[in-house]
């Protein structure tokens, strides 16, 4: 084997993004990735009236879920554009426009809603 790799430069991993799974995500970590790449805000009463309103079911809130984990590891290693509704980057950019849930559908419409009122 040594043989093989002699005079071989070493390669290290630092620097470089890994693939890490879902399940070993440390959510602290992603938050802080994401937190220093855009900025944040609270989100508006009425949009988390929506999501209790939409996420009725265990299934709708499994796979609101699973987008939302998705979306944040890309978010966390990429950032992204601030200014984008987070439903255009998941159907635009991420092009899972067949997994968006009516959850975040209902986010979308009430966060337009916030913002044309301001």
């Amino acid at each position: 084997m040594s043989r093989f790799l002699q005079g071989k430069p070493r390669l290290t991993l630092k620097g470089l993004p890994t693939l890490v799974y879902r399940q070993d995500w440390n959510y602290e970590h992603l938050f802080l990735d994401i937190k220093n790449k855009m900025p944040q805000s609270t989100l508006p009463d009425t949009v988390l009236s929506a999501l209790r309103g939409q996420l009725q079911s265990f299934s709708d809130a499994c796979e609101a879920l699973s987008v939302t984990e998705v979306t944040l590891g890309f978010l966390s290693t990429a950032g992204g554009d601030p200014n984008m509704p987070l439903k255009e980057y998941i159907q635009d950019v991420l092009r899972m426009r067949d997994q968006t849930s009516p959850a975040l559908q209902a986010v979308h419409l009430d966060v337009a809603e916030e913002q044309a009122d301001a």
